[in-house]
């Protein structure tokens, strides 16, 4: 005779966690959801700078090199690593796009950040079942992770980092949870390896070169730390070699070094504490510091390992965000690392008020951050008009394509896909480089001259103007035309 099995029941803990990934999932669908609406959208300067990335993607694309003199015609300053824009490039060449297609370079860009973030998240899923979490508490921090996406990692270097950044986190916590018996070789080089990708996709990256092996070093694996600096070091003399073939390395390093020198600014963190995202932020603060000293003496190596990282992450993000100019994906890195840790505390963890608090942190992030993208979709504005402003300025384009000499160039007040249209004629494209640094990272006194002596034809702006400044120069300037609700000025000469 059969033995009778009663039903099990789910427990406490299972509806909660049910209960916080749909919830959870139901929001990134609805983040998501925008993403793939605003794609298509002609929003000049989408995500953060888009236009720079995206000048860096041209150059590939013409078979030339990234990274040019700033302080020479045209001015120009591609201030990050070179992988995004050499994969994003090499795509846009094989799909047959034109290199002063700004239309097609900005879909292409789009299309391939939101398939990078999408990995991402699903990286984040795999690092937080390897940190110990349960299923739907890894599809939670999964979902999380798709909220946390501000709007720098729809077009720009941000999505391939955040992508390299979460495998090297994903490796390292495999390794932590290795066999007994296995070395973890095949693991702690891979980490080694998407480090070296991370720092070739963007400078903050750094973070990962003195968090890894500083962390195994405490939990006193040396051999492993040795290992992984090789790794590391293997990997960015030879991806290096590859991504930054035919590049002057010292135009190179004037680039992504000098024009990083924004300064410190408390800008940021002034608005974050009158935002209403200090409130979804603030909790996730608060979480890394109580589980980074919860778990500093736990035997489980990646517990040990994800609380040797969540201080100076913390720490990390703060420090970052008082560079000129900052923002909010500065504490991506925190953010990652608190939702993995999360929910990797909720598998084990039995106390309900704690869960319940937790299920709370959860929904206020998601609202807020849903707020957030709301507001800054609504701040484009109509797309109907986007459009016809873009259709515009290619019509001025076309015009000016018609009517400069390869001698002539202009200077534009504001972001425009002029930039890529035209973009041997137009100076000091990325002049918001130079206007969030604290003291200008070149010497522009080429432009100056050139300002002064009739080689700049047009100053063109979206509003009446007199004067243009810049950094310490004033410019005073004569109306010449109007055209497609632009105003066209000339550089008095004197």
């Amino acid at each position: 005779m059969s033995a009778y099995l009663a039903p099990v029941r789910p427990t406490l803990h299972d509806r909660l966690s049910f209960l916080l990934a749909a919830s959870l999932v139901a929001a990134s669908v609805l983040a998501l959801g925008l993403r793939v609406q605003v794609m298509a959208d002609h929003s000049i300067d989408f995500g953060g700078s888009e236009l720079n990335v995206l000048h860096g993607i041209q150059r590939v694309v013409r078979g030339e090199a990234i990274y040019m003199d700033p302080e020479q015609p045209p001015f120009a300053v591609v201030q990050y690593t070179p992988a995004y824009h050499v994969i994003t490039g090499r795509l846009c060449r094989a799909l047959g796009i034109a290199a002063d297609d700004a239309r097609g370079l900005q879909q292409i860009s789009r299309a391939f950040a939101l398939l990078l973030n999408l990995l991402t998240m699903l990286a984040v899923a795999l690092a937080a079942r390897a940190a110990g979490a349960g299923q739907w508490s890894s599809l939670s921090a999964a979902a999380l992770t798709s909220l946390a996406f501000s709007p720098h990692f729809y077009s720009r270097v941000d999505a391939l980092y955040a992508l390299f950044f979460v495998f090297a986190v994903l490796f390292m916590l495999r390794w932590a949870t290795r066999r007994e018996g296995r070395s973890g070789t095949p693991e702690l080089i891979l980490a080694g390896l998407c480090t070296a990708l991370a720092l070739l996709s963007k400078q903050t990256a750094v973070l990962l070169i003195g968090l890894m092996p500083l962390s195994l070093l405490a939990m006193r694996a040396w051999r492993a730390a040795l290992l992984f600096v090789i790794a590391f070091s293997a990997g960015i003399i030879l991806t290096g070699l590859l991504l930054l073939h035919g590049e002057r390395m010292d135009l190179f390093l004037t680039n992504v070094v000098d024009g990083l020198r924004n300064g410190i600014s408390t800008g940021y963190l002034e608005h974050l504490l009158r935002s209403p995202q200090l409130w979804g932020l603030a909790g996730w603060l608060l979480i890394a510091l109580s589980l980074a000293l919860r778990w500093l003496r736990e035997s489980s190596p990646p517990r040990r390992l994800l609380a040797l990282w969540l201080a100076p992450v913390l720490v990390f993000g703060i420090a970052a965000a008082l560079k000129s100019g900052s923002d909010y994906n500065y504490f991506f890195e925190l953010l990652l690392i608190a939702f993995i840790a999360s929910a990797a505390w909720l598998r084990r963890e039995s106390a309900r008020a704690l869960k319940l608090l937790l299920l709370v942190q959860c929904l206020l992030f998601a609202g807020t951050r849903l707020l957030a993208l709301r507001e800054w979709r609504v701040s484009f504005g109509d797309e109907a008009r986007l459009q016809r402003e873009w259709d515009a300025e290619h019509r001025i384009g076309q015009s000016l394509r018609a009517s400069l000499s390869a001698h002539e160039y202009i200077v534009l007040t504001y972001r425009s896909p002029l930039e890529i249209e035209l973009a041997d004629q137009v100076l000091v494209a990325q002049r918001d480089i130079i206007q969030w640094s604290q003291s200008p990272p070149f010497d522009l006194s080429r432009f100056d001259a050139m300002m002064r002596d009739g080689q700049v034809r047009y100053v063109i702006s979206d509003r009446p103007i007199e004067v243009m400044h810049f950094i310490q120069w004033d410019y005073a300037l004569e109306l010449d035309r109007t055209m497609e609700g632009r105003w066209l000025y000339s550089p008095v000469v004197r």
